[in-house]
């Protein structure tokens, strides 16, 4: 009787780790759905925009940047400068 038990609860223990390894790859296989996945889409000529080893006054930089908007409806969007020198007035 108890080497029928233990070979019960050795069975047990072997399909919980079966079921459980079994669950865990199907939970890894799925792929995260994010509502705002490629909703708005920006492409840049030339990437980056705006990159300048130096650029003195008067020199003209040109860029576009193409925004494809991928919802039923409108979207606001913004531009903003980064890697620029904080007091940039004061280099003018």
């Amino acid at each position: 009787m108890l080497l029928r038990k233990k070979i019960y609860q050795i069975s047990l223990a072997t399909i919980f780790v079966i079921g459980s390894l079994f669950a865990a790859k199907i939970a890894l296989a799925q792929i995260p759905s994010d509502p705002n996945a490629n909703n708005l889409i920006v492409n840049f000529t030339p990437d980056p925009l705006f990159e300048a080893d130096n650029f003195l006054p008067g020199d003209i930089k040109i860029g576009e940047a193409e925004v494809i908007n991928n919802t039923g409806g409108s979207k606001r969007i913004a531009t903003e400068a980064i890697n620029y020198p904080k007091n940039i007035a004061g280099l003018i």
